[in-house]
């Protein structure tokens, strides 16, 4: 809890209330990410055969993660029912629904796309019309281990330093600095 407290203030007081009812047991991508963070070059191919045993708990979680780092709302929960979760902000005011489309190779309904693996999901309660976007899970997965297990360290910087690092990790996964405020509000869900 005291890294939610200190990273509040980074993002200037907003409430980070989150709950989770994902049966985070059948999930491993928390397993995925200490391995991650345990081996640091870990070679991309290690990753790839882990992710390739992923169940549909773990793709769920992922694509959610994904979903709410793109698109917020900025906290919330997550309620999972069967092949989707639901995604509730804590102020009532957005939700989606993001599901698995499955392996299929025409993915021109789908959100989110993770190519290499073959897997689509659909996102439900988007403001504006988002079509196909192509997602690499193993960057995903190594940007979630990094902020999991540095956030702690980077909240304690001064805010100028803890801003330049946060524009770091953003050039160096190649993502908004948005995104990773988001996915932090989240990093709670995975358990």
């Amino acid at each position: 809890m005291f890294i939610v407290d200190v990273f509040n203030i980074f993002l200037g007081g907003r409430k980070m209330t989150t709950q989770c009812n994902i049966n985070t047991e059948l999930s491993n991508i928390i397993n995925v990410l200490a391995s991650i963070w345990q081996t640091p070059d870990m070679p991309r191919e290690s990753i790839v055969n882990i992710v390739d045993e992923f169940n549909s708990y773990d793709w769920l979680l992922l694509a959610s993660m994904d979903a709410v780092s793109l698109w917020g709302p900025n906290s919330g929960k997550f309620i999972y029912k069967q092949r989707e979760v639901m995604i509730n902000s804590n102020d009532g005011y957005n939700s989606r629904v993001v599901g698995f489309y499955g392996d299929k190779e025409d993915r021109s309904e789908s959100e989110l796309s993770y190519i290499d693996f073959n897997k689509h999901f659909y996102v439900d309660g988007l403001k504006e019309e988002t079509k196909g976007i192509a997602r690499d899970p193993i960057v995903l997965l190594e940007l979630l281990s990094y902020l999991k297990y540095h956030i702690d360290s980077i909240a304690m910087l001064p805010e100028n330093l803890r801003q330049n690092r946060f524009d770091s990790i953003a050039t160096r996964f190649n993502q908004p600095v948005g995104y990773l405020h988001n996915m932090v509000n989240w990093l709670s869900e995975i358990k």
